[in-house]
């Protein structure tokens, strides 16, 4: 059976997926590995909830599991973080499978969202970095229609197809859908989270082998997962939020929108989407990614 392999290396002015080489992983590490604006923070708080056993957390979820490959921290000061954390570790990145490091004994949790929705969820977080961080990006398109087009036919790297300037999206939902029969490999929707958040819950935690939570420790967890009580938290769930990143940590948790991009886009992006992407992808990766449901 063939494995994955680590074959890319994905940098920018932003991140650098060669941090992984720094990173010693242990047996029963899980590693959070969604594209961006997919339910990433939410995926890592359900992730270590489950195996901490509530919302009582050795520390801050931004301080807990930070993003691994982003230069807002030194690379010293992430392995430093990870290294002193003796328990069940939960790693942040936003790299596609062929530029992690794979084991068979590391869990891989991956969650998708409709890609259309992450690309506007993706503009509003942008927006939301305070002045002195958004001089880390380039100056974007104002008209949504038109950036919409940038990151559709734009190539983030030379094997990808789409996704410039923010990075893969389509390309990392991909790389660990060819994998998706792996024990060790889960996959969530921002669907199921958002309209059967128990179910998707205790499907993950049986993933992850943990099945010693109380029917309280559960409740607490469903409860401490529900968006609008996130969105109270995001002082100690939104990433660098103690860096004093964004304008609003709140705004972090924006609005949980799905559909959003029927009224957002126009009719040619509409179009522009279902051609490229049916050239692009298998049917089956985009009808989970669209609808958050395996179809055979």
């Amino acid at each position: 059976m063939r494995l994955p392999e680590r074959s890319r290396r994905y940098e920018s002015a932003h991140y650098d997926s060669g941090r992984w080489s720094s990173i010693d992983l242990r047996p029963g590490d899980v590693v959070v590995a969604t594209p961006y604006k997919a339910g990433t923070t939410w995926t890592q708080y359900l992730c270590a909830m489950a195996l901490h056993g509530g919302p009582n957390l050795p520390a801050p979820l931004s301080e807990l599991s930070v993003w691994t490959d982003t230069k807002f921290y030194e690379l010293a000061e992430v392995v430093a973080l990870y290294e002193r954390q003796s328990w069940r570790r939960v790693f942040k990145t936003h790299t596609p499978l062929d530029g992690l490091p794979y084991r068979e004994d590391v869990s891989y949790v991956v969650c998708g969202r409709d890609a259309r929705d992450a690309f506007l969820s993706m503009r509003d977080h942008n927006a939301n970095f305070t002045p002195e961080n958004k001089d880390r990006f380039l100056p974007l398109p104002a008209d949504v229609d038109l950036l919409f087009r940038l990151w559709m036919t734009g190539p983030s790297y030379p094997w990808t197809e789409d996704g410039f300037p923010y990075g893969p999206y389509f390309h990392h939902l991909a790389s660990f859908w060819e994998f998706r029969h792996l024990p060790n490999v889960h996959f969530l929707h921002y669907q199921e989270l958002t309209h059967d958040l128990p179910r998707a819950f205790d499907q993950l935690a049986a993933f992850l082998r943990v099945d010693d939570l109380s029917a309280e420790q559960r409740e607490s967890i469903l409860d401490a997962a529900r968006f609008e009580v996130m969105r109270k938290d995001a002082d100690a769930l939104a990433p660098f939020a103690n860096l004093n990143a964004w304008i609003s940590n709140q705004a972090f948790f924006r609005a949980a929108r799905s559909g959003a991009w029927r009224e957002a886009l126009n009719a040619k992006s509409h179009a522009l989407y279902e051609q490229l992407t049916r050239e692009r992808y298998p049917r089956d990766l985009l009808h989970w990614i669209e609808h958050g449901r395996v179809t055979t």
